[in-house]
């Protein structure tokens, strides 16, 4: 069943290479301070992380959305395409916005992944690049984490998962690990926060 959500206005093509991580910050917080990366008075907007200064407390370190941390990777300099920004009603797993559930979603398709080789190529499939819940806590991203690598509807065995603060970044298998490192390291420089790889 294809998957709906809210596109990033102007995101349809590759950005720039990325400026240096400093300015990659600055650019992040400007993002939030004037609600230019999604904002609760816009149809595609969702919740953003609690701040805090305790990476171990589980909430990465800005108050960034889930539309916010996609455009810290693209100005990363990342190859992404056609991102979408999920709402409550378009989440379809039907947890965004419910209690114990995330609080912001978003996925993209990263261009060297070549489409016919993915095993869901509907709109949003990780399959087709990569993928990211916003949670509270890490223990939040961490059961989520979990219980889709242990649902026999997963896209595809081998797709990366990592727990980042309260975040979890979901990649495509069809990534190299060279390749699927490359947003780890953005989205950790950004937050701050520690990555946990799932293995199991």
């Amino acid at each position: 069943m294809p998957v709906t959500g809210e596109p990033l206005s102007g995101s349809g093509a590759q950005r720039p290479p990325a400026p240096p991580i400093g300015r990659v910050l600055a650019g992040a917080a400007l993002c939030v301070t004037l609600g230019a990366c999604g904002s609760s008075s816009s149809p595609g907007a969702v919740s953003t992380v609690a701040a805090s200064t305790d990476p171990a407390a589980g909430t990465v370190s800005a108050p960034l959305s889930a539309a916010g941390l996609v455009e810290v990777l693209v100005m990363a300099g990342l190859p992404i395409a056609d991102p979408l920004v999920y709402t409550e009603a378009t989440d379809p797993d039907h947890i965004l916005g419910r209690p114990g559930g995330s609080s912001g979603r978003a996925a993209w398709r990263d261009t060297r992944v070549q489409p016919g080789q993915a095993k869901d190529r509907s709109a949003g499939a990780v399959d087709l690049g990569g993928g990211i819940e916003v949670f509270a806590t890490s223990d939040g991203a961490m059961a989520r984490a979990r219980s889709i690598r242990a649902s026999p509807q997963r896209a595809r065995p081998g797709e990366y998962d990592h727990v980042v603060g309260g975040v979890l970044l979901r990649l495509s298998a069809l990534l190299t690990p060279v390749q699927a490192q490359q947003y780890v390291h953005a989205l950790s420089s950004t937050t701050g926060a520690t990555p946990v790889a799932l293995t199991t």
